[in-house]
């Protein structure tokens, strides 16, 4: 460089760089709180779910309990050869299925599962469109 001349930076640059990393830091804070607020709301429905399986369980295994301690099977919504069988649900279209026998040793729990009902649920049965 020539001595006397050097390169300044001026006032509108700063200015402009400025305003730039406001616009996308704010633009950042905006995203973060929409992720957090959707993660929240998924938490808290999962949350329920899980709270609502685990009452169901409970039940079951109370109704397990109570039919041991009995000897008889009370409350079944169902009965074959197999065993008798009886519906948790705990979910609009969930459900816990728990399928007990007696035999010499007692009452052995042979099915203990959850079953989703599908027949109120509506799936889209339109057919993929690919394009190339």
């Amino acid at each position: 460089m020539r001595p006397g001349r050097s390169y300044q930076l001026h006032v509108g640059t700063a200015s402009i760089l400025l305003v730039f990393l406001t616009l996308c830091l704010s633009s950042f804070a905006v995203l973060t709180l929409v992720n957090a607020n959707a993660d929240k709301r998924l938490s808290d429905k999962l949350s329920a779910r899980t709270l609502a399986y685990y009452e169901a369980v409970a039940e079951a295994e109370e109704w397990i309990a109570a039919s041991a301690e009995s000897g008889a099977v009370e409350g079944a919504s169902a009965s074959d050869g197999d065993g008798v069988t009886k519906d948790f649900p705990f979910d609009e279209n969930q459900y816990l299925r728990v399928t007990i026998e007696s035999g010499a040793d007692g009452l052995t729990v042979t099915e203990y599962r959850v079953y989703t009902d599908e027949t109120e649920m509506n799936f889209d049965e339109s057919p993929f469109k690919v394009t190339r």
